[in-house]
């Protein structure tokens, strides 16, 4: 494939954009809220029920249409969640107005995209060795029957944040693979650079958790540069050889993820956040207690864990509970939602929640990885707090992919893997911190499952490729 000609490319895409979309078309009951072809986006918001996040964005799309600009009622829809489900279906509206299908555009470009995904991934793994190459069939096959694509994927993140900000992260390692780490430093150009920068942005505009990899990412590059310069000034001629190798390299992915920084700024701006919107973690949670959980709908965050801190301090809790429900009365605009009507503060609470943790590490850790963490990793809901239709090959899928994580910890912290290590350690932190201090949900654990599937291929690609070169095979 690495020799064809564009036609066969062409092809090659083509061939992925019809399995792709039969494969939605065949699915579309999967669809969020029974929607179908023929809905509209007034259609979205009745289904989905008013107060749905995938109604929110519907509402200010609509605003962005009709008006230009987000109306008084919601702005707090603007600065709460990131643009990137709102954009898709402003352009919806666009393209067919408001009486048009509101899921032919998602489908259309979730199709478009994960078409270029799954070309640029069998481009990436082609070689002249048929046996090879035929594993590589079994794999897309392999991923396109399973659940993290069929059910989710390829029809659910039609319009689920989760859905497409995996397609752009996954799209972007492998982008970052193919154009950067595989390819001479030396032959890299602007538009490779750019791309790369540009779908990693892309990302961010629909899931907050991956602004934050980018800045883990941008982080752990300025530590590893500092260090190996502090190591190269205490061991200078031992380490002078290589440092320009890889100094040169680290530069340039410091400049990738610093470019997707800067895309990202205006945003940031414009909502005065050091995210793309000001949508929080909800740390007030770990300090609500479970029966008013219960009573206002929100039993699946205190059975994922989400206010363990009630649950391991419930004296504190208690306290904190009848002071907030006071102030929440006062601020009751009377539509009952007693508990959720005041501002509460993140900052404290996460702080609160923080200092527990580390009063009892131990205690959280079982709760949390041992009792929850096992539940929650073999399912497949897609829904909040929901279980699925979960089968024999969907647990034997999930078993595999944990194998593959404990594959990339090893590789990255044993066989030293360098080049990838850039990737995977800061996504392997930020979500240990993400699902350590927030609800575990199955559809949370998705995007997470997809990322490490994609990097345990490439890391599986390079070993490969070593054993190749290194034996003249």
């Amino acid at each position: 494939m690495k020799n064809s000609f564009f036609f066969n490319r062409a092809l090659v895409f083509i061939l992925f954009f019809f399995l792709i979309f039969i494969s939605i078309y065949l699915n579309q009951p999967s669809f969020p809220c029974d929607l179908n072809f023929n809905d509209n986006i007034y259609d979205l918001i009745k289904k989905c029920g008013e107060n749905a996040d995938y109604s929110q964005y519907a509402k200010l799309s609509l605003d962005y249409y009709n008006l230009g600009y987000a109306s008084e009622n919601n702005k707090w829809i603007e600065s709460n969640w990131p643009l990137g489900a709102t954009l898709i279906h402003l352009t919806s509206l666009v393209v067919f107005g408001e009486s048009g299908k509101v899921m032919f555009i998602p489908v259309f470009l979730n199709v478009f995209f994960w078409s270029f995904f799954f070309y640029f991934l069998t481009d990436l793994l082609w070689s002249r060795n048929k046996i090879y190459n035929f594993l590589i069939i079994l794999l897309i096959f392999f991923l396109f029957n399973s659940y993290l694509f069929k059910n989710f994927l390829f029809t659910y993140g039609t319009i689920e944040t989760n859905g497409w900000g995996s397609l752009f992260f996954t799209l972007g390692i492998i982008l970052f693979y193919k154009k950067i780490i595989n390819e001479n430093v030396r032959k890299k150009n602007f538009n490779n650079f750019f791309l790369v920068s540009f779908t990693f942005f892309i990302s961010t505009l629909f899931r907050v958790n991956l602004d934050l990899l980018i800045y883990l990412i941008l982080i752990f590059l300025i530590l590893k540069i500092l260090i190996t310069h502090i190591v190269i000034i205490f061991y200078k001629k031992k380490f002078i050889k290589f440092s320009f190798k890889f100094f040169k390299f680290d530069y340039l992915v410091l400049k990738i993820f610093f470019l997707a920084f800067l895309l990202s700024l205006p945003l940031k701006i414009y909502n005065k956040s050091i995210f793309n919107a000001k949508s929080s973690p909800a740390a007030h949670v770990n300090w609500m207690p479970s029966k008013v959980l219960y009573e206002h709908g929100g039993g699946y965050a205190v059975e994922g864990g989400g206010n363990l801190g009630c649950i391991l301090n419930p004296k504190l809790c208690e306290k904190l509970s009848s002071i907030q429900l006071e102030q929440d009365k006062k601020n009751d605009n009377g539509d009952g939602r007693v508990y959720f009507n005041h501002y509460w503060d993140q900052k404290f609470y996460m702080t609160l929640t923080i200092s527990e943790f580390l009063n009892q590490p131990l205690n959280w850790m079982y709760n949390k990885w041992i009792k929850i963490f096992p539940k929650f990793w073999f399912n497949n809901g897609l829904a909040a707090g929901a279980t699925g239709d979960y089968n024999i090959y969907d647990k034997f899928l999930d078993f595999i992919i944990l194998i593959m994580l404990f594959y990339l910890i090893y590789k990255v912290f044993i066989s030293k893997l360098v080049n990838l290590s850039i990737i995977v350690i800061p996504v392997l932190i930020s979500y240990l911190l993400i699902f350590n201090f927030y609800i575990m949900e199955p559809r949370y654990f998705i995007p997470l499952k997809i990322i490490i599937l994609i990097l345990f291929i490439l890391v599986l690609d390079t070993s490969v490729k070593q054993i190749v070169k290194k034996n003249k095979i």
